[in-house]
């Protein structure tokens, strides 16, 4: 079973633009995990509560302990993770699904890394 596995996962790897895409995911992944570890925790020693999303007129509509801001790469990394499962699950040699899936996850680390840094600037 597992040879199987390292099979699905060494067709996964073996072009190099997918290999760069995940490799820019990860790194995307790790950078939001660390601006959210780095930085949220100082800002909620001036309160217990920070502003969590800014609705379009730039008005708070969410707020909450600055652990909750740990949402936000939690699901950039459940993405990535469910899509490289997905990618490695079936059994033949699918180019185009392979890519939309690398191009998915990829997407969603950066607009998560974004929403990010928006918040960060916000509770500046």
């Amino acid at each position: 079973m597992s040879a199987v596995r390292g099979n699905k996962i060494k067709l996964v790897f073996r072009q190099r633009t997918w290999r760069v895409m995940i490799g820019l995911t990860l790194l995307l992944l790790a950078i939001g995990w660390a601006v959210s570890l780095w930085r949220f925790p100082p800002l909620a020693g001036e309160g217990d509560i920070l502003p969590l999303h800014y609705n379009i007129y730039f008005g708070v509509d969410a707020v909450g302990p600055w652990w909750r801001i740990l949402v936000i790469p939690g699901f950039a990394t459940l993405a990535f993770l469910l899509n490289l499962l997905m990618m490695t699950a079936k059994q033949t040699d699918d180019s185009v699904r392979v890519m939309l899936l690398g191009i998915t996850s990829l997407l969603v680390a950066l607009l998560c890394d974004v929403a990010l840094v928006f918040i960060l600037l916000a509770n500046l």
